[in-house]
Order: C-alpha cells, then sequence, then structure tokens
C-alpha cells in the first residue's frame, strides 16, 4: 500500500497550485453555456408571460416539426406539441398542415393546430371564425385566442364583439381574454391562456430555444453548474481508468476530501487499498452516518466484496448496516455472514425478507433449500416468489418444475412477482435459461421488466431493442426502472444505443438519472461530454481537477487538453494554469514537458506546474 508522498502536496502548497478558492471566490468555469432553471410549473400569468418571452422558433423548428408530423407512430401529445411548434415557427408551407389537422384528429391535436393558426400570424381569420361558428365548443377557446394572438384588425373585432353578443358560450371566453390582455397580472390565468403557454413551453424545449439555447444545451448548463453531478461523473468513471496515479489522488480524496462520492470512487479504483487503510485504522467511515452506506454501496457496485471480507465482517454488527453486509459478505464466499441473514427471515418488512432469499440462495447452500420451502407459504408474494426461484438457484427440481407451472398460469396471483425475481437473479446459470425461454411471451411492462435484466446481463438483440425503444418513447425516462435501461444499454453500445441515451439526455430535474446517463455517454466517448469534463478541469477541488483531467484524456486525447492550456478561460488565475499544467505532465510525463519548453518560457505558469507534475508521476 502507498501512502500520500510528504514532499508533493508541500512541493503544490509552495506554488499555490491547490484549486480551492477562498469563500465567495468560485474558480471561472471554461463553459460557454449559461445555467438556466426554468421550472415546468408556474403560477400567475406574468410569471407565464416572462418565461414566454425567453422562447424562440427559427425556421428550423417548423421543418424539424414537420418531419416529426410524417411519423405515423407520433403520440397525439406529441403531435400537438409539434403542430403549434409549426405555427409558432412561422413556416410558410405550414399552414396547410395545420389547417388539415384543424379539422380532424384527437381534440388535443385541433386545440393545438387551432392555436398554431394563432401563431402563425394574419391569414387564418376566416376558417377560425368558421370554427366559431361551428358546433364544437371544445375549440371556442382556442379559436378566440387564435384571432386575438394572429395580429388581423378583423380578428380582434370579432372578439371584441362576441365578447358583447356572443351568448354564454362564447362572450364570458372572449370577455376573459380581453382582460388578460389588458391586465397581465390577473389571476388566475384564463385556461385558454395558460394552456396555449404551457404547450408553447414544450413546444421550445422540443424544438425551438429557450433563452437563445437549444433546450438539451441549457439543461446541460445547468449540470455543468451542479458540483454533485460534475462529483458523481468524474469521480466514478475516473476511477474505471487504469492510469497509475487515479489510484494516490483518490488516496488523497479518501483522507483528506469530503462528500460520499470520493468514497464510492475509491473503492473502485484502489479496493485492496482502500480496506487496508480501514482495517489499520486510517481511515474509517463514520459510524451511523450515510458513509457507511456510500462505502457498502461502492462494493456492490464495482463487485469488489473479496478485498473487504474483514471490513464486511465488521460491519455486519453495525445497526441498519448489517443485512446489506451479510449478503456482501456471502458473495465472497466467507460463511460469516449466513447466521445474521437467517434472522432476517423473521423481518417485519417483505422486501428485506425478500433479499435475505435471494443472499442466501446465493449462498448455494443446499441446506436452505428447506427455510426457503417454509418461505412459499409466506404472507407476502414478493416472499414467495423470492424463495421459489431461490430454491431453483439451488438446485432442487421440484421447485423448477413449480416455477414452470406456475410461470405457465397466465392467471396465478404470484405471476408478476415471478417475473420481477427471476429478473432480479438473471444472472444466475440456472435461471437466465428460464428468463430466455419466457421472454418471448411476455407483453407490456412485464416484458420490459424483464429485456431490462436480460440487457443488464449482456444479452443483445431483440432484448436491447425493447429497452432502447423504451427508453426513448414517451415517458421512457420517467419509468421506475429508467437507471436500469441506461446501465444495461451502455454494456457493448452500438450507435443506436449511444444515439438514444443522447437523446434523452439531460432529464431535468433527476440527478441520478443524468449521472447514469453521463456515464454511459462517456463511457461510450459521446463528445456531448466533453462540457461537464472541461467543467470540473477548470474548478472545483485540486484533485477532482486532475482526475478530470484524465477523463478528458480518456474521451478526448492528450491534444483536447493541451487545448485548454493553450486556450484558457479569459478569467483564469496563474494558480489555475499551473494547475492543468500539473495534469499535463501528470498524465504526459517528462516528454510533456518538454514539448511545453520549446514553445514556452521558464516563468509560464503552466510549464512550471507540468514539470511538478513529471516529477510527482515518477513517484508513483
Amino acid at each position: 500500500m502507498r501512502l500520500p508522498s510528504p514532499a508533493l502536496p508541500i512541493a503544490l502548497l509552495a506554488l499555490g497550485l491547490q484549486a480551492q478558492e477562498p469563500a465567495g471566490r468560485p474558480t471561472p468555469a471554461g463553459a460557454p453555456l449559461r445555467p438556466l432553471a426554468l421550472p415546468d410549473q408556474l403560477g400567475d400569468l406574468a410569471e407565464l408571460r416572462a418565461r414566454d418571452r425567453l422562447l424562440e422558433f427559427p425556421p428550423s423548428a417548423g421543418e424539424r416539426a414537420l418531419a416529426d408530423l410524417a411519423r405515423p407512430e407520433l403520440s397525439s401529445e406529441d403531435r400537438a406539441t409539434a403542430l403549434l411548434a409549426l405555427g409558432c415557427s412561422r413556416l410558410p408551407s405550414g399552414r396547410g398542415m395545420l389547417e388539415s389537422w384543424a379539422a380532424e384528429g384527437s381534440v388535443a391535436e385541433r386545440r393545438a393546430a387551432v392555436l398554431g393558426l394563432g401563431e402563425m400570424g394574419s391569414g387564418g381569420t376566416v376558417l377560425l371564425e368558421g370554427v366559431l361558428g361551428g358546433s364544437e365548443p371544445e375549440l371556442f377557446a382556442p379559436a378566440l385566442l387564435a384571432l386575438l394572438r394572429g395580429g388581423a384588425s378583423a380578428g380582434r373585432q370579432t372578439v371584441e364583439r362576441l365578447a358583447a353578443t356572443g351568448g354564454e358560450d362564447l362572450a364570458p371566453i372572449a370577455a376573459e381574454l380581453l382582460l388578460a390582455e389588458l391586465d397581465p397580472e390577473a389571476t388566475p390565468p384564463v385556461g385558454i391562456l395558460r394552456t396555449l403557454l404551457d404547450l408553447r413551453w414544450r413546444a421550445a424545449r422540443r424544438y425551438g430555444l429557450v433563452d437563445g439555447q437549444g433546450w438539451q444545451a441549457a439543461l446541460l448548463g445547468d449540470l455543468c453548474a451542479d458540483s454533485d453531478f460534475l462529483d458523481a461523473v468524474v469521480l466514478r468513471h475516473a476511477a474505471t481508468l487504469p492510469r497509475p496515479g487515479v489510484r494516490d489522488h483518490f488516496q488523497e480524496l479518501l483522507l483528506g476530501g469530503a462528500g460520499l462520492e470520493r468514497i464510492r470512487g475509491a473503492v473502485a479504483a484502489m479496493p485492496v487499498e482502500t480496506a487496508q487503510l480501514i482495517r489499520l485504522g486510517l481511515w474509517t467511515p463514520t459510524d451511523g452516518t450515510a458513509e457507511w452506506a456510500a462505502l457498502l454501496e461502492g462494493i456492490e457496485r464495482a463487485r469488489v466484496e473479496r478485498p473487504f471480507a474483514d471490513v464486511l465482517r465488521v460491519a455486519r454488527l453495525l445497526p441498519g448496516h448489517g443485512t446489506h453486509a451479510a449478503s456482501l459478505l456471502v458473495r465472497t464466499g466467507d460463511r460469516a455472514g449466513l447466521p445474521l441473514l437467517e434472522l432476517d427471515l423473521e423481518a417485519e418488512d417483505p422486501a428485506v425478507r425478500a433479499g435475505v432469499v435471494e443472499a442466501l440462495a446465493s449462498s448455494k447452500v443446499e441446506k436452505y433449500v428447506l427455510d426457503l420451502e417454509r418461505l412459499r407459504e409466506d404472507p407476502s408474494a414478493r416472499v414467495r416468489a423470492a424463495a421459489l426461484v431461490g430454491q431453483v438457484r439451488l438446485g432442487y427440481e421440484v421447485a423448477s418444475r413449480g416455477l414452470e407451472e406456475e410461470l405457465d398460469d397466465a392467471e396465478h396471483p404470484d405471476r408478476d412477482e415471478l417475473i420481477d425475481a427471476l429478473c432480479r437473479s438473471v444472472r444466475d446459470q440456472r435461471v437466465l435459461p428460464i428468463a430466455l425461454d419466457r421472454f418471448g411471451e411476455l407483453t407490456g411492462d412485464r416484458r420490459l421488466r424483464m429485456a431490462i435484466a436480460l440487457t443488464a446481463a449482456g444479452k443483445l438483440g431483440e432484448v436491447r431493442d425493447v429497452v432502447r425503444e423504451a427508453l426513448a418513447g414517451e415517458g421512457g425516462t420517467a419509468h421506475p426502472h429508467a437507471i436500469e435501461m441506461v446501465r444495461g444499454l451502455s454494456r457493448n453500445a452500438g450507435p443506436e444505443d449511444v444515439a438514444a441515451l443522447r437523446g434523452v439526455f439531460p432529464v431535468p430535474g433527476e440527478l441520478e438519472l443524468n449521472v447514469e446517463l453521463g456515464l454511459a455517454l462517456l463511457h461510450n466517448g459521446d463528445p456531448i461530454m466533453l462540457q461537464p469534463v472541461r467543467e470540473a478541469l477548470w474548478k472545483g477541488t485540486w484533485n477532482r481537477s486532475i482526475l478530470a483531467a484524465a477523463v478528458l484524456i480518456d474521451l478526448a486525447g492528450m491534444e483536447t487538453l493541451r487545448s485548454e492550456a493553450r486556450r484558457p478561460p479569459g478569467t483564469v488565475s496563474l494558480r489555475d494554469l499551473r494547475r492543468i499544467g500539473f495534469a499535463l505532465g501528470e498524465w504526459g510525463g517528462l516528454p510533456e514537458v518538454e514539448r511545453l519548453a520549446r514553445r514556452s518560457s521558464s516563468r509560464d505558469p503552466v510549464l512550471q506546474g507540468a514539470l511538478l507534475g513529471a516529477l510527482a508521476a515518477r513517484t508513483q
């Protein structure tokens, strides 16, 4: 085990290379993207209109909307969004499309087409007046609003006339719309006006611009300003890099840093060394806090239980962590955790009992077949299903026949839980053939859940197609198993998988899902991740910055890091430049220093930092 060299931190402090700035003076970022945090749900009309003023619809928005409208599989909600975007873009070729959809389709589609004609500008007055003279009251309010927003004097005169003489179906709506126009702070907003402003918001996010940026760029700007996101994607990806110096930075982070990501990263990057540090008392998770949970989570995620066997024996005695630690200990082949797990078979929480059943099944200890037989009568369907699948994993032939019979019975009350139990155990060689055999007969969400599990287990073909289409489809990122979808598609990803992952990234307000998407895109070398990695390079703590440089090299090559040093953000300090130079020297070695020396003077802070980095790398 290598402990930190005392010479290196002293040298760094002497040159002022530490990245941490004094409070209130954040290190400048190199990002051209602006953070943009705009909520979906707003209150009064003034707020809605203020947000609406940030929206733009260039002709390209209408062209993309037209392309989407040609897709027969487009959902009604998405078609309504495209129709409004088409109107907002004022693309001349779109008017005929809007007029056609105003006469046919679902109510949502016709309403959007009518509103789109109003956004298109003057020219649709006759058609809109015809809607008001028809027999479909659900289109009256959209038509009145469209006449007002169309800009034609004849349209406004029609609304003013109807406000006075339009009868009970038209007069109140026309009057409210005119009042809302005169008093933007009127509350509550008129229903149809809120509908329009919300629909314009959706349309701009998908097809147009928000504050001069594409919505994906705006959300990415938000993520680039989120230190938790940057910590997670940089540290988790850096932990997978084979560069020797990576472990030294994680060691310093673990011993002197803060945050839970440093623990997960250290476990993945240097499992043997981290376990030794804990055993020797040089670093220990704080008892009873999230640090123990992060340690156990990191061990499970990296599948490095064996080096931590001694640590897990200690953790299994800690309140709140015992069951998790014991389950991980079983994976090492150590049976010391089994007695504690057996006690938890009586736990009140069915989820805990089911988890214990699955851990006992993974032990391959045949005597548990009898314990699981008793649990096949458990009050919880989840526990009963886990017990039956667990017996199959333990090689009990009677259970295998029973499982097939229950799966064959489409009306069996436990069938859905059995599918879930198969999914959770699909990596088991006794379970995998059963899961593959049953996949073809499943439908709906059961089929998707099985496809997610099989994709995560490394299977290709149809299962991956199902997962990719679900993630990219309507509501895919809101699915309870969206994170599992992303992790599965990240393995053995093809161009279609990467395109699907990029297409849904970022997801507003979903930090952990965005982290998984970011990691998947990093793993597959997608350039959309250049911006967050560059952001982490220029700001944040010392070790994260140097690790971000390693991630940047892995993503885009050494020349990209050189380019950052040659063309830094405009407001960086000498300290920042020396830090980037250190990264060049550490990851490029003395040849990188010699390269810089041929082009720079000895006063160049990048060269100074590079020399220190190269010398530090020689001690690793």
